[in-house]
């Protein structure tokens, strides 16, 4: 007993269990509840021989048609001095050919069993009426018509002819009006299927075969796709029918709409009705495996099949879904691609929607736009480091930022990747500038360190961009910083195909985790007779995808008076102007910032350098009329787009003829091309033709 109740409970991952405690009988057949059972329905059965060597079978008629044969194992009472003497007398010839004869002589009354009920199985079916009542219960709650050869029998409760490929009779399905499903008894359905429209498949390949597990399944695909349907009674059948199948209609798509029995898979750890499909499928050469889908909800309600998706969703939603299943099943591998393509194609596809619920875009000081990139360029000595460390200090506390330019109610966490100034400068200077911060929101990550540890930062390899991207995801920053971009990749900074991987990779993982990303990055050596302009977003080094694929650029450079285009100081200190070159956004006001050393004294009494930053939210220079004309053309005319002087002098409220000095002065400067004479002159800015 105790072998035959492993065996029980373990034979085919657990399929043949019973779901709750039953007492073991002998020589007597027993029925038992098994998983999926509900009110007075048993799907499993066994039977245990008690003479001879003991053995038996079990079976799930759920499951599978064939039933699991069991023999009591001998070897196992070896050594075991209690049992010594059965195991001695199992070896015996004599117990030998004695239980052979036994079973030789069981067989005989079995196939006589089952030959006897085959003939009366076959007589109940051919006498009964034929089905023609399609307000039965089983019916209505399934909401599927009559199809194939059906028949009633005396009580009501339907009646399916079970045939081998031939067409033979060889079992018989009863379909109660609460659902529960009997075979014929003593019958054995193995190899044996119910059929719909199987006979109009003969030299009709136009549509595949398809084949479910239940009735209602089948009506319900016959009825939303008009393709010929076999029904194999339980997953366990799917293997006979599709190699049945398959050896008759060689040039046929054979399908399989399997069930999807996710909740026996979650308490069970098989899914018995996929698992099953996929075997046939791969082992006859099928043409694919097409199984419903249902919520977390439905598949504790028991929804496997998809009569159950037609019954939940609605005949039009089964109906769309099992058309592109069966149309799918009929592509040639060549239209099988067009089609994978052009479905990836559609991921990426929007409407115009202007209703959509979009989120805000939320901001960082007021500056940084959350899971987006913005870069901050600046000639060396601008003070760009010191910058994004005071920025660092005022985030990580929270409250004002930058002396008042933002506030931010709350901390924020920073992750600052540190290039050529490496981990021991910051410190340095941070100490020197002695700012308010809070160390546990500030992490840094020098890629000088990060080498010395064979650890790779860079941007421009799978390795280092999962680093990065596992360092994003477990310090979950608010903002990260690199300083600088050049730092951490190799590739050639002025060609697009080598840098449009490094944009791409960060505007996913923007996308992807929400944390702004600012990169430090330079901006070329400026030519004399430029520097009386105000910096633009062409200055920046390197290909314009550095630029233009990022949602802010900001520049800092150097203040200047109008005059005599020096910086403008005070104490020897030179203001620095902040301001947005491009903005995906709402551009923020220019500030100023300087630098200034002074010296205190430490905790010893000892002299040491200290570093403040002084802020000026209203920035010393104003712009000038030559900048705001410059400033002008750029927002309103595309490169090779041609304007004359008196658009500006409208526009502006300045006379034409300072406005014309001003427009040959950018010409001589190689901003501008110039065509024309007198009141025909023409300007349009340099590089769309050039």
């Amino acid at each position: 007993m105790e072998q035959f109740t492993e065996f029980l409970y373990s034979a085919e991952g657990g399929a043949l269990a019973p779901i709750e405690s039953i007492d073991l009988i002998l020589d007597k057949k027993v029925r038992y509840k098994v998983e999926g059972d509900k009110g007075s329905k048993t799907s499993g059965e066994y039977l245990i021989h008690s003479d001879g060597c003991p053995a038996g079978y079990v079976i799930n008629y759920k499951y599978s048609s064939d039933a699991f044969t069991w023999r009591f194992d001998f070897k196992n009472l070896k050594g075991d001095k209690q049992y010594d003497k059965y195991y001695a007398l199992s070896q015996t010839p004599e117990f030998k050919a004695e239980a052979k004869r036994i079973q030789e002589e069981r067989k005989k009354q079995e196939a006589q069993v089952k030959a006897d009920a085959l003939i009366r199985a076959k007589k109940e079916f051919d006498n009964a009426p034929k089905l023609i009542n399609p307000e039965l219960d089983y019916l209505k709650d399934k909401h599927v018509g009559i199809h194939g050869e059906l028949k009633s029998d005396k009580d009501g409760n339907i009646l399916l002819p079970l045939r081998d490929i031939r067409g033979e009779f060889k079992s018989m399905q009863r379909i109660l009006p609460d659902g529960s499903k009997r075979f014929a008894k003593d019958t054995s359905p193995s190899g044996a299927f119910f059929n719909i429209d199987l006979d109009k498949a003969n030299g009709d390949t136009s549509k595949p075969i398809i084949i479910c597990e239940g009735y209602a399944t089948g009506a319900t695909l016959y009825e939303l796709t008009s393709c010929p349907v076999v029904c194999a009674m339980n997953c366990g059948g799917l293997d006979k029918t599709a190699e049945a199948l398959r050896k008759t209609f060689r040039q046929h798509k054979i399908i399989i709409m399997a069930d999807n029995d996710a909740e026996t898979a979650r308490k069970q750890g098989k899914n018995p009705g996929l698992d099953h499909a996929n075997a046939a499928n791969k082992k006859y050469n099928l043409d694919g495996v097409f199984a419903p889908d249902f919520d977390e909800f439905l598949q504790a309600a028991g929804c496997s099949d998809w009569n159950d998706y037609y019954c939940e969703y609605g005949e039009l939603a089964a109906r769309e879904r099992l058309t592109a299943h069966v149309k799918w099943a009929c592509m040639s591998v060549a239209e099988r691609n067009r089609c994978l393509q052009f479905q990836q194609l559609q991921s990426a596809q929007q409407a115009l929607d202007i209703t959509a619920k979009i989120p805000p875009q939320e901001f960082i000081a007021d500056i940084f736009p959350k899971g987006a990139i913005s870069m901050v360029v600046g000639a060396s000595g601008v003070g760009k480091t010191w910058f994004m460390l005071r920025l660092v200090c005022d985030l990580s506390v929270g409250g004002s930022i930058l002396d008042g330019f933002a506030y931010e109610p709350k901390p924020k966490r920073i992750v600052i990747f540190a290039g050529e100034t490496g981990y021991e400068l910051l410190i340095r200077r941070l100490k020197a500038a002695n700012w308010n911060a809070n160390k546990d929101n500030v992490t840094i990550y020098s890629s000088l360190e990060a080498r010395r540890n064979k650890i790779s930062l860079d941007l421009d390899n799978a390795r280092g961009q999962a680093n990065i991207t596992s360092i994003v995801k477990e310090y979950r920053p608010d903002i990260i910083f690199f300083d600088t971009l050049s730092a951490f990749h190799t590739q050639d900074e002025n060609k697009a195909d080598a840098m449009k991987p490094i944009v791409n990779y960060l505007m996913d993982l923007g996308n992807s985790t929400g944390v702004a990303e600012t990169l430090m990055h330079h901006t070329r050596k400026r030519k004399t007779k430029e520097q009386q302009y105000e910096m633009t977003q062409d200055e920046v080094i390197g290909t314009s995808i550095l630029n233009r694929d990022v949602a802010l650029l900001i520049g800092i450079e150097a203040a200047k008076d109008e005059v005599n285009n020096e910086a403008i100081r005070m104490g020897g200190n030179a203001w620095n102007i902040v301001r947005p070159l491009k903005s995906w956004y709402a551009k923020f006001s220019p500030f100023s910032y300087r630098i200034v050393n002074c010296e205190s004294e430490d905790e010893d009494g000892q002299e040491q350098e200290r570093v403040s930053m002084e802020i000026n939210l209203t920035p010393p220079q104003a712009p000038s009329v030559k900048n705001i004309i410059w400033e002008y053309i750029e927002r309103n005319y595309e490169k090779g787009q041609w304007f004359k002087a008196g658009v500006l002098r409208e526009a502006i409220g300045v006379s034409r003829n300072y406005i014309t000095r001003c427009l040959d002065e950018l010409v001589k400067n190689e901003k501008l091309n110039k065509r024309g004479e007198r009141r025909g002159v023409e300007y349009a800015i340099k590089g769309f033709y050039d």
